[in-house]
């Protein structure tokens, strides 16, 4: 039922993507003017560029003649279209460019001037009469010093097509406020401009003093200590991911020894199977026999038989030995080591005549395995003797090259 409501919501969707495909393919059709009658072209408005039509022309039956494309040019302004527009936009800019300042006549930030060089076909250019109060930018170039405010005139020219007019924007320029950051764009200047003057000089001597308050200095050396803060993240981060990885390496070194000792553990117990003994005499043998060989031989940690160790412990302890060999498997957490448990476990369970060649052919099947796994460590042992290899190709040609280049 789920699946059949499904369906039909994806038959609905469909539907509906279809059904808005042919309305919005109809409208467009609609909007281009396909099959009606044009008498009139809309012009764009002024400053918004051209606009081109492709154009069916026919005779007084229908029949089709020319197609063409016609281009309009945007509106133009006339003289008295012009003047007005003008108007316009010099009330519309006196109120724009004045960004975070309350009005004319109360100027203490920079004017908005680069942001206002052309709208609706006409194009601006400011022009202060106070080049050194106040930059064609709109920049205040008073020193905070200066506690007077001066007077501005601000010109403004506006052109469209062949029509031109000028205006005066009367303002009142503040100096800027006394605050520590203008104070040391003054100070960089200062020192700039004593540096020009001792250039000839072996060293330059920095003042003591400015504006009669006593200067002292310190060279900022090169922040080489955030390298060892920079190191010390990344190896803060390292450790982080290090515990993982290296957890990652162990278990994957501990499957691959495990896979290679499971040949050997099933040839044991199909041996002493064969020999006689049952499942938990052939068990314990090859644990003994694994014992042994570490007291004598000093034979490594193998993962498998330490598992078998603590299967055999748990059995001597009273657990039900086909539940220990269910275990077995379950801790070794390896699919042919599952197996191997679930056979001992349902040999004990409901009992299993055919035990023994269910037994021998695990036994190939992880020889086989065994063999795999070689050939395949051989070529990865391969793929990595290439870089070597090729790095010792090069120092030969070195060694054959530079000589012969020397000779010659």
């Amino acid at each position: 039922m789920r699946c059949k409501r499904k369906k039909r919501g994806t038959s609905r969707k469909i539907a509906l993507c279809l059904l808005a495909s042919v309305l919005l393919f109809g409208a467009a059709e609609l909007g281009s003017g396909k099959g009606g009658e044009a008498k009139e072209l809309l012009r764009n408005a002024y400053g918004e560029g051209e606009e081109r039509y492709q154009l069916l022309v026919t005779g007084e039956e229908g029949e089709p003649k020319w197609e063409l494309a016609l281009t309009l040019q945007e509106q133009s302004y006339t003289e008295e279209t012009a003047k007005e527009a003008f108007q316009r936009e010099y009330e519309r800019l006196c109120r724009e460019i004045l960004g975070e300042n309350l009005s004319l006549s109360e100027i203490r930030q920079s004017l908005h001037l680069k942001e206002h060089r052309e709208h609706r076909g006409i194009r601006f250019s400011w022009k202060s009469e106070q080049p050194e109060v106040l930059s064609d930018e709109g920049e205040i170039l008073l020193s905070y010093r200066e506690k007077e405010g001066q007077a501005v005139t601000l010109s403004v020219s506006m052109k469209a097509g062949e029509f031109e007019q000028s205006f005066e924007m009367p303002l009142f320029v503040y100096p800027p406020a006394d605050t520590l950051e203008e104070r040391g764009k003054e100070f960089q200047l200062y020192l700039q401009e004593k540096e020009q003057q001792e250039q000839s000089e072996e060293s330059f001597t920095l003042p003591s003093s400015y504006q009669g308050e006593r200067l002292f200095y310190q060279r900022k050396g090169k922040r080489d200590s955030l390298l060892f803060l920079l190191l010390g993240l990344l190896a803060a981060v390292a450790c982080y991911f290090e515990e993982p990885f290296r957890e990652r390496e162990e278990k994957r070194k501990r499957e691959a020894q495990m896979l290679s000792d499971y040949a050997e553990i099933v040839s044991k117990l199909l041996v002493f199977l064969g020999a006689g003994f049952s499942i938990r005499g052939a068990w314990e043998k090859v644990v003994m026999d694994y014992e042994r060989k570490q007291r004598q031989e000093g034979r490594e940690e193998r993962w498998a038989y330490e598992r078998m160790r603590e299967t055999y412990s748990q059995i001597t302890s009273g657990i039900y030995e086909a539940q220990a060999y269910g275990n077995f498997g379950r801790r070794c957490g390896l699919h042919c080591y599952m197996k191997l448990g679930s056979l001992l476990e349902q040999n004990l369970r409901t009992g299993n005549r055919y035990l023994r060649d269910m037994l021998e052919k695990e036994m190939e099947m992880a020889f086989e395995e065994k063999k795999r796994s070689a050939r395949k460590l051989g070529e990865e042992a391969g793929t990595k003797l290439v870089i070597p290899m090729v790095l010792l190709m090069a120092v030969v040609m070195v060694l054959v090259v530079v000589p012969a280049w020397m000779a010659l």
